[in-house]
């Protein structure tokens, strides 16, 4: 429960430490990235929070109570713009990781696995290394634990008690198995991309069904140009290239279409896809080559008969 003056809301608050951004390049509106969340009673919010709060006014050093603790006052120390709807990190409200319940027993317990905690390796160090020193580590602080569980339950030598794992940031949301609130699994993207090359490949059908359907209207076309002396090599560029520039150009109107109603299907799926320069070229680079196949299998059948 997050309380401020005569409006209280339940809200999601996060915890974590003043290295969360500087390991993470979200924007900073207001306040000193530097020193957030070094004060136990600070928080920092997002924009969206800020104006359902305060709207118009300044956030900064603005007192929220949240029901922690036995209850906590906590000033606003910074406002940083709403995460991307796609993105792994989404929060509205984040205060120090020291509020969080029983900190001071967890900070001692080696037992404790409760904090997902993300690493920012230095240049040069691989992700073998790290985890062979978290294993050294867990060897030489953990031992005594190991030892006891091992008599207590009788755990064979070979078995592995305690195993840290490491996930790279970029893998995250496509590994279900990762313990992480913000995660899907491949199947689902398979899945809809199965169904989307499923509906391309119902389109080029249906389009060269069309194609052939036409051609037979086009016969005595055909039966009067060669009677007039047209090679069979100038009817085919002239029906392939007419298959052709019908496939191109229904792709131009196909791109300009996405580009046109891309916002109202992000808004209408709270997704936030976008379309930059580089990711466009590719997609017409993609779509170019598909629509010259799919216009030449057409142009085919007329052009060859």
């Amino acid at each position: 429960m997050v309380k401020y003056e005569d409006k209280i809301f339940t809200e999601n608050v996060a915890f974590t430490d003043n290295d969360f951004f500087k390991m993470f390049s979200f924007e900073i509106l207001k306040g000193n990235k530097e020193s957030f969340l070094l004060d136990p009673s600070e928080i920092v919010i997002t924009e969206s929070i800020a104006q359902k709060y305060f709207g118009s006014t300044d956030a900064l050093n603005k007192v929220f109570s949240i029901d922690i603790r036995g209850g906590k006052d906590f000033v606003v120390a910074g406002v940083v713009a709403d995460p991307p709807a796609n993105s792994s990190l989404d929060f509205q409200m984040l205060i120090s990781q020291v509020n969080r319940r029983y900190y001071e027993r967890n900070m001692t317990e080696w037992r404790n696995f409760s904090t997902p905690t993300f690493v920012q390796l230095n240049a040069g160090t691989s992700r073998t290394q790290l985890m062979t020193n978290l294993r050294s580590i867990r060897d030489k602080l953990m031992k005594e634990d190991m030892e006891e569980s091992k008599k207590q339950y009788d755990i064979p030598d070979d078995v592995i008690q305690f195993e840290f794992r490491a996930t790279n940031l970029l893998d995250i949301h496509l590994h279900k198995e990762v313990n992480w609130h913000k995660v899907s699994d491949q199947q689902y993207s398979l899945i809809l991309g199965g169904l989307a090359i499923l509906i391309i490949i119902i389109a080029s059908i249906n389009y060269i069904s069309l194609a052939l359907t036409t051609s037979a209207a086009r016969r005595k076309e055909v039966g009067v140009r060669k009677s007039i002396g047209a090679s069979k090599t100038q009817l085919a560029y002239q029906f392939t290239f007419e298959s052709l520039l019908i496939a191109v150009v229904s792709m131009i109107f196909g791109i300009i279409l996405m580009l046109i109603f891309l916002p109202n299907f992000n808004e209408f799926t709270s997704k936030s896809i976008e379309v930059t320069h580089i990711s466009l070229l590719e997609l017409m680079g993609v779509a170019f080559l598909l629509a010259s196949l799919i216009g030449l299998v057409a142009g085919s059948y007329t052009s060859f008969d």
